[in-house]
Parts: C-alpha cells; sequence; structure tokens
C-alpha cells in the first residue's frame, strides 16, 4: 500500500490539504456495536475498491502515524474534511505545515526546508533575502495551479489506497478495537497490509508499511471540523509569482 505518496513530493501536495480545528463535540470511529458489512465475503479487489469509496465518501477523517521512506521516519497528522484538512508533517527533524481551505492552498516551512525543496540554483529558487521575508509566513497557492496538478493523486483515497503488488485477503483480526479483514500487499518494497471494518461502514483502519512497527491509524471518522485560513498576516500570497496555468 502506498503510505509514503502522502508525503511525496510535500510541497506540492500541499496545496491538497486542508484547514480543520475539531468542535466540541466527540469524535467517532466504527464500533463493534455497528453490523456487519458483508465485505470479508468479497474478493480482495472488491474489498480495496469498497474502502477507497468508503474513505472518499467519509466526511472528515484523522491520520496519524508514521512509516519508512528512504530508509528515513516520517510522522504525519493529517486531518481531512472532503476535500479540506491540516496536516502537520516531519521528516528528518523538519517540519512542514500544510493547509486547505476550498481553492486556496497554504505551507509554511523553515527557510532550511524550502531551499531544500527548490535548491538555490534551480529556475525560480527564492534567494536567501526572499526566504527570510517567508520566515513564520504561510505560503499561499491556489489548489488547482498547474503547477500542483499533477501531484494531486498523492493523497486521493485510491492512490493512497493502491496497491503496489498483489493484493490477497489476510486474517480477520481486531485493529483499534475494531473488527476488521486484512488486506496483504506482497510488494516487498512498498507493500504493507490494510485492515479494513468489517462493522458499519467499510473504514480503513490503518495501513501498515512494509517495515515492521510503522503504520498510519485512520480515526475520527465523521468528526464535526471547523475549516479555517490562516489569519491574513500570517499568509504570503505567491499567486502572482507562480506560471499561468
Amino acid at each position: 500500500m502506498r503510505a509514503r505518496l502522502v508525503l511525496v513530493p510535500i510541497a506540492l501536495a500541499a496545496a491538497l490539504l486542508a484547514s480543520c480545528t475539531t468542535k466540541t463535540e466527540p469524535a467517532t470511529s466504527p464500533t463493534t456495536a455497528a453490523a456487519d458489512n458483508g465485505i470479508a465475503a468479497l474478493s480482495a479487489t472488491e474489498i480495496l475498491a469498497k474502502a477507497v469509496t468508503a474513505l472518499t465518501n467519509a466526511k472528515s477523517v484523522h491520520i496519524k502515524g508514521d512509516f519508512i521512506s528512504d530508509g528515513d521516519t516520517t510522522k504525519a497528522d493529517i486531518l481531512l474534511h472532503g476535500r479540506d484538512g491540516k496536516a502537520s508533517i516531519e521528516m528528518g527533524g523538519k517540519t512542514i505545515e500544510v493547509i486547505r481551505v476550498g481553492t486556496d492552498g497554504y505551507f509554511k516551512a523553515s527557510a532550511e526546508f524550502l531551499s531544500l525543496l527548490i535548491p538555490p540554483g534551480t529556475q525560480g529558487a527564492p534567494s536567501p533575502d526572499q526566504l527570510a521575508l517567508l520566515k513564520d509566513k504561510y505560503i499561499k497557492v491556489p489548489a488547482g495551479n498547474a503547477m500542483f496538478a499533477a501531484f494531486a493523486s498523492g493523497i486521493e483515497p485510491s492512490e493512497l489506497l493502491k496497491a503496489t503488488g498483489t493484493v490477497s485477503k489476510g486474517e480477520a483480526k481486531v485493529v483499534n478495537g475494531v473488527p476488521t479483514i486484512t488486506l496483504v500487499d506482497d510488494d516487498v518494497k512498498d507493500g504493507g497490509k490494510l485492515y479494513i471494518a468489517t462493522t458499519g461502514e467499510p473504514y480503513p483502519i490503518r495501513l501498515e508499511h512494509v517495515a515492521g512497527g510503522t503504520g498510519l491509524d485512520f480515526t475520527e471518522y465523521g468528526a464535526a471540523v471547523e475549516i479555517k485560513a490562516p489569519p491574513a498576516e500570517q499568509v504570503f500570497d505567491a499567486t502572482p509569482f507562480l506560471p499561468k496555468s
């Protein structure tokens, strides 16, 4: 399963994430009290398709955990509400925050991180003085800009849950308190296990990377959220400087 697609490349995927803060209403996850949804009797391909549809249609979901990407541990904390959401990503001790509200995308990172994403000397790379102006600022970009369109699939449910090898059905197992059916991706590098709820909606519950002990947990399905853009004084609008679509 392609867990690492959540973050590659993170600066461009930033335009596809969003801003949400939870309200005081309690968040919910699938529970053992829900009725059996029958997916355990389906083929592995059919189960995966059901999970993709359920994740796509979910009102909201919280995705959190870590996994190994190119030998490094990456930590992710993502809250999605439809096409909107908020994320904090930590890679190699460096953190980037990404937000999407409607058609607007934002990301914030250190000057060091930004210089790694667009190395000095690269066409369009910001100068040190320009990077200094971006300190503690969210960089605003249009979420639909052509620069970002090619990377949209990286956080789409169909791509996030996409198998990289042959998928087979595994054991029934209770994961995070939820009865699930396991899908096993046999790709030795990017494969892993996806646990899908067998009660209520067939939501993904956990996506485990092939590296032992790492993975992403999917919780708080349907939680009430409030979408907010960063305060205007914390935003640098990069739209005028981007190539036209």
